[in-house]
């Protein structure tokens, strides 16, 4: 049984939840109220989708409301099955769509497809059986009867799920003629004369490749024959080769050879072989030229070593002796600052009356204090008598008009004492303050320049003379250092000549030895080429007679492997006619086989659609017999009176005939009256939905009074709200029409909405 329905943001639903009751359920409300969007809600927290939304008449952004922004758009329902309690959410957003299922409060599963198929196995009815047994779309309670008769057969079996058997069926036979078209087609393409001209042409191709593979084999085998010569020849050419390498190169160095020893003869013209023990000699000799030389220029750097000292000291003097005569002057200059400062007397007398004046500033400071404060009681007497009292402030007697004004002209004058008398001290003490402010910077003063003078004394005290005899000293030395300084580098430059001399002499001598050894090795390296060329053997002529064979050898080798390779080049184009022969043969073969494959499918599915037609015919059988079972036991109670004691459904050729038993079986189409017509749909609908969900006992009809007159729509009101609940355990109606308020049905709800200002649906319980 379905509980509650809860909407977010759904359709023109803002925030709305409806409870339901066992029995009839009823919403009511004018069109654009809201109503059918409640029953899509309900199909689609169940299957994820509702008739509009599978067709693609609408979209799922479509469902939501206007006024939400991006909010999030759901649909919560809860309802009871076996004996446990289901909730099932359905939500979207900008993040995308979700599901949850619950079972007494116990996440079940989650994910749209996840939830859509643990409803599918826990109802035991997918989405098209929903839609076609329980849930009548809008305005189609009578739509199987105003139907052309023509169309209403494929309406009922589409209902009923018989479509698929049609449409299988019809699929078999476009199939089938499909592949009939194609076996003919292909079988066109495979003539005999076709293969057999393929036949003879890879028979005649074949022979030329056999043949020219023999032709092939026989060079291979000349190919090889002459490869061994040419190896061979090519070993011998190689030892040849060596030898001559070995030849040229000893020629090469004889030669060289020659040219060195002729060049060193001529440089050797008229000279004498050079004595070892000379060269020695030469050698010791410049050996001691270079030690004198080495100390005469140590001498020389020891001179100038001296001469730099002597130059730095005669330098430091020099800043001495100028430094002590600027200490004396700037002493004589602080002695006489410090004796302008003090004027003749001592630093202490200075300090005795700067203490003296500091006390006579701050004795007048006392003095001031205390005036002010006599000037201060004064003027408060002054007061006192200017005022109305006639008392004495001091001793409170009463005070006569002319003692009054005694007294206050005393008062004015001790005020104008004070006041001169604090003038007087006031500029008493800041004279002795500014002359107490100059003592005290004389004596600072003083003290400073007393502190330097003491140390310009102690720098004065230097012995100008004294550094300027330390001075001639110095310069006497300077004048020495230069002396030998000079006399060092002449016997340097001295001793330098005689060295180069000597140097020059022991090359000449080491250059001459040096050539006569290297005439002596390159005139025994000379022999030794000779002999080595000598014992070579080297045949030129037998060298060039075999260079001849094997060049020979290898234009044939070359003549052989261009054949051959002249025939493998032509066994791939014949390779290439066989593939493609082959391959055309291969393809005719398999085209004949797909054509014998097709014919036979064909006819396959043949006999696959006559038994999908004859499974059609037994399935049709079987359901409208139990409809008619249930439409026995269903018409009693949704038909109240006796002149119509029964309904039936039967199969005609090209129709289903829905009948009336009024005095016997007659179409409904030609005899039914509005209300008898508005019985029968009702009770088709409860039939077709208990036969085809029989664990599930709900209805749901939307407009279910389309096109019913008053009559009708009176007599399917009594049967909503007394019979069917006794046949179906929920039923669900949604309606415009306020005729059906009246009928006494279990529950019903008010929808309303402005669509004008596009408001949310309001919802009322009646």
């Amino acid at each position: 049984m379905l509980l509650s329905l809860s909407l977010q943001n759904w359709r023109s639903h803002a925030d709305t939840t409806l409870e339901f009751v066992k029995g009839t359920n009823m919403l009511v409300g004018k069109m654009g109220s809201g109503k059918s969007s409640v029953v899509d809600a309900l199909c689609f927290s169940f299957f994820g989708t509702f008739p509009k939304l599978a067709r693609h008449d609408i979209s799922l952004e479509d469902i939501r409301n206007v006024r939400s922004g991006n909010g999030r758009v759901q649909a919560e329902l809860k309802f009871s099955h076996e004996g446990k309690e289901y909730q099932i959410r359905r939500f979207f957003d900008a993040k995308g769509t979700g599901a949850e299922i619950y079972c007494e409060g116990k996440l079940l599963d989650k994910g749209p497809v996840a939830v859509t198929k643990y409803v599918r196995e826990l109802l035991r009815v997918d989405y098209d059986l929903f839609v076609r047994a329980i849930y009548s779309e809008q305005n189609k309670i009578d739509y199987l009867l105003s139907i052309d008769p023509r169309k209403r057969k494929a309406e009922i079996d589409e209902l009923l799920g018989l479509d698929r058997f049609e449409n299988a069926r019809a699929n078999a036979s476009t199939v089938a003629k499909k592949l009939s078209d194609l076996a003919d087609l292909f079988a066109a393409e495979c003539k005999p004369e076709r293969l057999a001209e393929l036949a003879r042409r890879i028979g005649e191709y074949e022979k030329k490749a056999a043949k020219m593979r023999e032709e092939e084999q026989a060079l291979l085998a000349d190919e090889k024959m002459l490869k061994e010569e040419k190896e061979t020849l090519e070993k011998q050419a190689a030892t040849l080769s060596e030898k001559k390498s070995k030849h040229v190169s000893l020629n090469d160095k004889k030669n060289k050879l020659a040219g060195i020893i002729a060049r060193i003869n001529a440089e050797l013209e008229g000279a004498a072989e050079t004595d070892e023990k000379a060269i020695l000699e030469k050698k010791a000799a410049l050996d001691l030229g270079k030690r004198q030389k080495s100390d005469s220029e140590k001498m020389q750097k020891s001179h100038s070593d001296f001469v730099a000292a002597a130059s730095a000291e005669l330098g430091r003097l020099a800043e001495a002796e100028k430094n002590a005569k600027k200490a004396d002057e700037e002493a004589r200059k602080a002695g006489e600052k410090l004796g302008a400062l003090l004027a003749g007397k001592p630093l202490a007398a200075l300090e005795t009356e700067c203490a003296a004046c500091e006390e006579g500033a701050n004795a007048a400071r006392k003095m001031i204090s205390e005036k002010k404060a006599l000037l201060d009681a004064a003027k408060t007497s002054k007061r006192g008598l200017d005022g109305a009292i006639d008392d004495c402030p001091v001793c409170g007697q009463k005070l006569g008009g002319d003692v009054k004004l005694h007294l206050a002209a005393e008062r004015q004058k001790q005020i104008a004492s004070f006041e001169h008398e604090i003038s007087e001290f006031e500029k008493s003490g800041k004279e002795q303050v500014i002359a107490c402010e100059k003592l005290k910077k004389r004596i600072f003063d003083s003290k400073v320049v007393a502190s330097e003078l003491e140390r310009l004394r102690g720098a004065a005290g230097i012995d100008i003379g004294k550094i300027a005899a330390e001075m001639e000293e110095c310069k006497k030395k300077i004048v020495i250092g230069r002396a030998g300084q000079e006399k060092s580098a002449h016997e340097a430059r001295a001793l330098s000549d005689v060295a180069n001399k000597l140097s020059s002499e022991l090359e000449k001598m080491q250059r001459l030895a040096a050539n006569f050894a290297q005439k002596k090795k390159a005139e025994e390296e000379l022999r030794q080429a000779a002999d080595a060329i000598a014992a070579l053997g080297w045949d030129e002529k037998a060298y060039e007679k075999l260079r001849a064979e094997h060049m020979a050898a290898g234009e044939a080798l070359a003549g052989v492997i261009a054949k051959r390779e002249g025939i493998a080049r032509e066994m791939l184009g014949v390779t290439e006619m066989l593939r493609e022969l082959n391959g055309e043969l291969s393809a005719l073969s398999s085209k004949q086989k797909k054509a014998d494959y097709y014919r036979n499918s064909a006819s396959d599915l043949s006999a696959y659609k006559n038994c999908i037609a004859q499974a059609q015919n037994e399935v049709r059988t079987v359901l409208v017999e139990e409809i008619n079972t249930a439409l026995s036991h269903i018409w009693p109670i949704i038909y109240p009176y006796s002149d119509c004691s029964g309904a039936r459904m039967s199969v005609g050729e090209k129709d289903y005939e829905i009948e009336i038993n009024a005095d016997g079986w007659k179409g409904v189409d030609r005899v039914a009256s509005g209300g008898e017509r508005a019985c029968i749909s009702l009770a088709l609908r409860i039939s077709f939905a208990t036969v085809l969900t029989p664990n599930l006992s709900w209805l749901i009809l939307d407009e279910p009074t389309h096109n019913l007159d008053a009559e009708a729509v009176e007599m399917l009101g009594k049967a909503l709200g007394e019979k069917i609940p006794t046949i179906v355990e929920q039923t669900f109606i949604i309606t415009h029409d306020a005729g059906l308020l009246d009928a006494g049905i279990g529950r019903v709800y008010r929808l309303d909405r402005d669509k004008d200002k596009n408001e949310d649906t309001k919802v009322e319980m009646l």
